[in-house]
Parts: C-alpha cells; structure tokens; sequence
C-alpha cells in the first residue's frame, strides 16, 4: 500500500515537473518587435554590448535584454566598441567603414538618433525614425532647438544653437 502511494505520488509529481517545463520553455511570437527581438532599438541609447551566458562576446542588444538574459561583465576590447541603432536594430558600429564613406554636403548628413540627437552621421547610417514620437522639449546639447547636421571636411558634425 506505502509502496502504491510513493509510486502514484512520484508519477504525479512528475506530471506536475514536465508540466512546469512546458509552461517556462513555450516562447510564443507576440507582435511586439521588442518582446520578440533582443536587438530591437529606436534610438542609439537603447543599443549596449553584452555576452552570452555561454561565453560569446560583443553582442549588440537592447538594454534591457542586457539585464535580464545576458551575462553580466564583457571583455576590455569589448567596451571600446560603439553600438548604434540602425533601422530599429542595435549594431557594432563599423567605424573603418565610416571612415571610407564621407559626406559631400550637408544634405549627406542626418542626426544619429531619432529623438534628442547629439551626433550626426551620413544618412545611410541614420537611424529609421518612421513611427517615433518624440517629446517637443529643447534639450540642452542636442539637435533639437535649431540645429542641424553639416558636413565638415568630409565628417558629418552637429551644429547645436542653444
């Protein structure tokens, strides 16, 4: 009877253990780009390096992911990499890349993040602003009061009036 009793309790307890692990593994699509994408960004802010747990190092994700499923702590070479946002994905900026392509005029240029911009790049690098909403303040060092994006000596640089 005792033996009965272990044998159907260890059974049900493990129905109660793979139904948990269907319930934490089942991933389902929702929709939500970010949800859905550890590399979805708007703005260069959202965009940080991590590492996964199993070692792999310098990957361009949103912030947020970066705390919650990444490892914590990246290799020194790592923090000297520049991570952007282009076309709503966090990237590694290529800056040799950069270097090679360089403006003409001004209209070559556009601001480096949708919203409060401090940098300019060349419009190819320009992040996909269709969709954002941003706050209509004049922020202190950004593009936002009358500045604009010039192409200096074949640099893309912002020309901030505040």
């Amino acid at each position: 009877m005792i033996r009965k009793t272990i044998e159907n309790t260890s059974k049900i307890l493990f129905f109660i253990f793979l139904i948990m692990m269907i319930g934490c593994t089942h991933i389902e699509k929702t929709g939500n780009k970010f949800l859905d994408n550890a590399q979805y960004c708007n703005v260069n802010a959202d965009c940080t390096l991590a590492r996964t747990n199993s070692g792999e190092q310098c990957i361009p994700v949103n912030k947020l992911y970066a705390s919650k499923i990444y490892a914590k702590g990246i290799k020194q070479d790592c923090q000297k990499k520049e991570v952007i946002c282009v076309n709503n994905e966090c990237i590694i900026a290529e800056k040799e890349e950069e270097k090679l392509e360089k403006c003409k005029t001004d209209a070559d240029c556009a601001p480096a993040e949708c919203c409060h911009a401090t940098k300019c790049v060349l419009k190819s690098k320009a992040p996909n602003c269709e969709g954002i909403m941003c706050t209509m303040e004049c922020r202190q060092g950004t593009l936002d009061c009358g500045g604009r994006c010039k192409c200096i000596e074949g640099t893309c640089k912002p020309e901030i009036n505040n």
